[in-house]
């Protein structure tokens, strides 16, 4: 009988934890900012283009660089 009073709370823990989560929408739901320090053109504007639509493509969400 101990058994199954475990399984039953179990059972209801795992329903009432996974309810929420499916009633959110996906992060990100907008496009992720990145902000560079230096001005456009520069090493770091340089550097972080390929690595944002690197990262865009893994993530499958769009990147901006301010």
């Amino acid at each position: 009988m101990k058994l199954r009073t475990t399984q039953g709370i179990l059972l209801f823990v795992g329903v009432i934890s996974a309810a929420p989560t499916s009633a959110q929408t996906p992060y990100p739901s907008k496009p992720l900012r990145w902000i560079l320090t230096q001005p456009p053109g520069g090493a770091n504007d340089v550097l972080a283009r390929p690595i944002t639509s690197r990262m865009a493509e893994t993530i499958g969400q769009q990147i901006v660089i301010d």
